[in-house]
This record gives structure tokens, sequence and C-alpha cells, in this order.
């Protein structure tokens, strides 16, 4: 981290590379928008490496990348009225090899999981998707959205608590 705070353009090359997917990922789960996640991602990433120097703790630079990506987000999202979706943001793509009713058996999960994460509000959306598919602990969440601890928990219980509801004829199946 320190050649990258010092500037250092390979190791901040480096520092996109391993971050870029999933800030990606989850700015379109967040935007329901390919090309305003993309700018989003350029956008905190630019912001991100601006104030780099002034990160005190090397650990928390993930985090951190987020916090500025939902604040970002919402941002945009006062200012935007529509709301778009896309058919990109899957969250395992079906594997090749399997039968074709296997594979059209994922790909219809995927849907399903897409539109039920996209129901949610966007506070109870940004947790599931930081925690379930972007691998985040409840301490990170809570300092990227500017929250307690409690408060992430809270909503995702209750975001969970959506989506087994609106997923439960995939799980009785």
């Amino acid at each position: 981290m320190a050649p990258a705070r010092g500037g250092d353009r390979v190791a901040r090359q480096r520092l996109f590379e391993v971050l870029h997917p999933g800030l990606r990922h989850y700015l379109l789960h967040m935007t329901r928008d390919v090309s305003r996640a993309d700018d989003l991602t350029q956008e905190t990433f630019a912001r991100a490496l601006t104030a780099l120097p002034r990160l005190r703790e090397d650990a928390a630079f993930r985090g951190w990348l987020f916090q500025i990506g939902s604040n970002l987000v919402r941002d945009q999202a006062a200012r935007a009225t529509e709301v778009l979706t896309d058919d990109e943001a899957t969250f395992e793509r079906a594997d090749p090899r399997a039968d074709p009713a296997s594979r059209l058996l994922r790909e219809e999960l995927d849907a399903a999981i897409r539109a039920a994460v996209a129901t949610l509000p966007p506070d109870q959306r940004a947790v599931i998707v930081l925690h379930h598919f972007e691998g985040l602990e409840v301490t990170a969440i809570a300092e990227a959205l500017s929250v307690r601890v409690g408060t992430v928990k809270s909503r995702l219980g209750r975001g969970r608590e959506a989506l087994r509801r609106r997923l439960s004829p995939w799980m009785e199946s």
C-alpha cells in the first residue's frame, strides 16, 4: 500500500486490477445500469487514489473504497429519477459443462435472485450485496456505509427475510 500511497503507478494499477471487479459488481447491483456503474467505478477510484495519502490504515482501503462508491451512488440517486435493469449482474455463471436443463435452471435462479435483490430498498440491497456477494464483514460494511454495526445487522436480517419470502418458490423445489 505504501508504494501506491507514494504515487507508484504500477502499485496503483495493481490496486485497481485487484479491487475493480468487486467494486464494479457492487455498483452494478446498486445502480442496475452498466454505464452508470462503470462511470461510478472510475470516479470512485479517481477519488480514492487522490485521497490515498490521507488513509491511515492500509487494511481499511477496501471498505473505504466501497464507502466512496456508496456515497457516489447515494449522491447520484438523489439527482436521478430513472433506474434501469441489466442482465450482466449475475451472481454465478451457469457451468457450461452442465447439462442443458441444469444450465437453464441456474440461469432462471440467477434471474430470480437478481430480480429479488433489485426489489430490496437501497439500504438493504447495499448490505446484502456487500456481505454476501463481495464478502465484506459486518464491521467493514458499517464503516463503508457510515452506519453502526447494529444497523448493518438489522438491514441484513430484514433483507434476508425479504429475499427468503421472495425466493421461497425456489427453495421449495
